[in-house]
């Protein structure tokens, strides 16, 4: 399986879960309120943006379609008030991403007809747009303005041996009785989480008896006499925790080649050219981390090149290259965290833009006021605050920055943002490690 392609099926896969998990506590409880609708809004926006990038366009057209309900619930209710009709449909969508997700591991075709559950989605929306007229409240607009150019295309073929083995898959044997598939160096085995914590405390069950084996051979004379066993032990008890380690871990270099596409994606849908600048994605962290941190940094990239770099007129009214920067850089910290810096040469963060944001969302009650650097932060990481007047399928809801603070939060990590006006934006997330190696 191609090393993007597995990233997306991981991270959507997780999503799904979570997204799952979430929905089913709220309707235990009875009750839907403002952080069910966040979650199922974030899981869909960022669900939304992998499958566009990956050009799966069911996925992706469905999601816009939720993502336009869920937008109206967040904007106009505290709760949701018909539990079982949002419910239907919210799991409608996750068993048709599910499937649509178990269709590209098997290698088959997907992109499957949704129609039915985006008129059920829209047969909602107009439900609730209505009862909001009926009550004359003003609805926000939900239109995306999409971009003038066609996507670039990319295709995923799998090929023989691509596609990932489930261990629990009863694949044809080999005259040998040996599975073929799993001879083949490409072929991929997802675990599920109780296996691996399984394969944990056998390691540790392991490390035990030999520090107990190990001690007990006390005289010099039979610790020459086993040095030859002991020697094995020893080397197959770290190659246990290799193993464990490379199974659990995982490095950014997928996760920058998605970036990279998407930076190449938007350069030419928005007519800005745009070069992203990728050091250290060789580090390597616990891969639930990664795919939260894969999430966010979607967003970050998403914001520098819409919000960030400026139009090539624009910059080159400002003596700068026609060529906006984006550096992405993966390093280690004195404490030993991982450190991920977003930095790019464009126009900072447009404070007026954030400030009428702000007002618009009822946070503040003037725009004039004395607001500091930190007030203006603080601002644009509340969920519903855009600097886009019109969506796009890259930006406008107001909830990309809700999703990297909700990211890096979830792993316990620190987000920092510092910006110039006219000079760009550094984004800063600093994340303690688990296992983290080089």
């Amino acid at each position: 399986m191609d090393s993007m392609l597995e990233l997306f099926y991981e991270e959507s896969n997780n999503l799904v879960t979570e997204m799952r998990e979430s929905l089913e506590k709220g309707c235990k409880t009875g009750n839907c309120g403002q952080s069910i609708i966040q979650d199922m809004f974030r899981g869909v926006h960022t669900l939304k943006a992998n499958s566009t990038m990956m050009l799966f366009e069911g996925m992706a057209s469905l999601s816009r379609t939720l993502e336009q309900l869920l937008n109206c619930l967040r904007n106009n209710f505290k709760e949701v008030t018909d539990i079982d009709r949002f419910s239907k449909i919210i799991r409608e969508y996750l068993d048709y991403v599910k499937n649509e997700l178990d269709a590209i591991y098997q290698g088959k075709c997907h992109d499957a007809p949704c129609d039915d559950i985006k008129s059920e989605v829209k047969s909602y929306l107009t439900d609730l747009t209505g009862t909001l007229k009926k009550n004359g409240t003003q609805i926000k607009k939900n239109d995306e303005k999409k971009p003038s150019k066609n996507k670039i295309q990319r295709y995923y073929i799998p090929s023989a041996g691509s596609v990932p083995a489930r261990s629990d898959d009863k694949n044809e044997k080999s005259k040998d009785g040996i599975n073929d598939e799993s001879e083949k160096p490409d072929s991929v085995v997802l675990l599920h989480q109780s296996e691996l914590e399984r394969l944990r405390q056998c390691i540790e069950k392991y490390t035990t008896l030999l520090n107990t084996y190990n001690n007990k051979m006390d005289d010099a004379i039979e610790r020459k006499f086993f040095a030859s066993e002991t020697k094995q032990f020893n080397d197959t008890k770290d190659e246990l925790n290799d193993i464990y380690s490379s199974i659990v871990n995982g490095d950014f270099i997928a996760v920058s080649k998605k970036l990279e596409l998407l930076v190449d994606e938007m350069s030419e849908a928005l007519n800005k050219p745009v070069k992203l600048l990728v050091q250290g994605e060789d580090l390597k962290i616990e891969k639930k981390k990664r795919d939260k941190l894969s999430n966010a940094l979607i967003h970050v990239i998403r914001n520098a090149v819409d919000h960030g770099i400026e139009s090539m007129e624009r910059r080159e009214q400002l003596g700068k290259s026609p060529m906006g920067l984006i550096r992405l850089e993966f390093t280690e910290d004195e404490d030993d965290n991982l450190v991920i810096t977003v930095e790019d040469d464009g126009a900072g963060i447009n404070r007026a833009a954030v400030l009428q944001s702000a007002y618009d969302n009822n946070l503040i009650d003037s725009i004039s006021g004395d607001y500091s650097d930190e007030d203006i932060i603080g601002f644009l990481l509340k969920n519903g605050i855009s600097t886009t007047k019109e969506p796009n399928d890259y930006s406008g809801r107001g909830v990309g920055m809700d999703v990297i603070v909700h990211q890096v939060n979830e792993i316990g990590g620190k987000l920092d943002i510092k910006f110039r006006e006219d000079f760009g934006t550094k984004v800063i997330m600093t994340i303690k490690k688990t296992e983290l190696q080089k």
